[in-house]
This record gives C-alpha cells, sequence and structure tokens, in this order.
C-alpha cells in the first residue's frame, strides 16, 4: 500500500475498528495525469497502469476510529484460491457472525466475489473456507460488494452490476 489505497470498508469489531482497503506498490514515479489516463483507459497504445497486477488487501485496526491506526506490513493472504495464478484479491466487504467470526466478500480477478471466513478480522483467511458468491467468469459482472446482516436474514449483500444484466441497468446496485 506505499503507492496508492483506496475502497475502504470499516467494520466495527468487539475490540475495536478494522479498516479493509485495497492497496498497491509498484516500480518507478508516474504522475497523477498519467496515472488518472491509464485508469480510464487500461490497456489503450497496450500500456496498462503500473498497478493492474499487483493489487492486494489489507486490514488495519485502532481501538478509537481516531487512531492510531496499526496494519501488518504484509497484505491478507486471500490470493491463495486464485485458479489461474491471479494475484488481485480487491475490493473486500465484512460483518461478524452471530458467533463472532468474520465473514467478509471480496472480488478475485479472473475469478469473481467470494466469501471466506475467520476467527478474527485480520485473518488468517484458510483457503479450505473460501467459496465463490458469484462467478464473473459468466457475462454478468458484479464488483465493490457490501456485505452486512439483518434481523431476519444471516447475510444481504449489495454490489455494483458492471455489466447491466444483473438489474437491466449497467452500474446499477443489485441486492
Amino acid at each position: 500500500d506505499g503507492k496508492m489505497t483506496h475502497n475502504p470498508y470499516l467494520l466495527r469489531g468487539v475490540d475495536g475498528w478494522y479498516l479493509f482497503y485495497c492497496g498497491v506498490t509498484y516500480e518507478g514515479e508516474a504522475s497523477a495525469e498519467r496515472l488518472w489516463a491509464l485508469n480510464r483507459a487500461p490497456g489503450k497504445n497496450g500500456e496498462m497502469p503500473p498497478w493492474m497486477n499487483d493489487m492486494r488487501s489489507g486490514v488495519a485496526f485502532a481501538e478509537k476510529l481516531t487512531g492510531p491506526w496499526q496494519r501488518p506490513d504484509e497484505p491478507l493472504d486471500l490470493a491463495g484460491v486464485s485458479k489461474n495464478g491471479v494475484r488481485r484479491a480487491v475490493n473486500v466487504c465484512a460483518t461478524l457472525t452471530p458467533e463472532g467470526r468474520c465473514r467478509i466478500i471480496y472480488r478475485l480477478t479472473g475469478t469473481g466475489l467470494i466469501t471466506a471466513l475467520a476467527d478474527h478480522p485480520a485473518g488468517p483467511y484458510p483457503v479450505e473456507q473460501m467459496d465463490l458468491v458469484f462467478d464473473n467468469t459468466k457475462k454478468k459482472f458484479a464488483e465493490d460488494p457490501c456485505i452486512f446482516r439483518c434481523e431476519d436474514h444471516p447475510y444481504e449483500m449489495l454490489a455494483k452490476d458492471a455489466t447491466g444484466d444483473l438489474t437491466g441497468e449497467v452500474y446499477a446496485v443489485a441486492h
């Protein structure tokens, strides 16, 4: 997360606050204008943004929202489930289960939305406890999930319908 962070998701845990986020570190420097242009048109003229293949998800912790915030030096180990070698495990959202465990949903590039379960929000999230929630390899594509619990439903999720094939409208929110 040395060059860029984005897609924050805040979870209130029993012992404090957990801030999940996407982070990127890459070689070299680039102006804000150049990075913006690459992000808006990835692949144009064969050039991809420097972060395209190296995004990771991290989690920071603070007892109070005002900090101080602590984060480990390593990202969350979520890429282990990728069947095609892609390492971009991003857009993490989280909720606590009734038993006090942490359920996350994130997007694994080339696969879809994955759910994982850990004993603690900081992980680890064992590979054998991960399941595909939504397959993005089909025509449909959902991202930027938000998971939450309601009293009468175990889990609910909102996500961006990037293709319009879920809701009938491109970039609409799917529930």
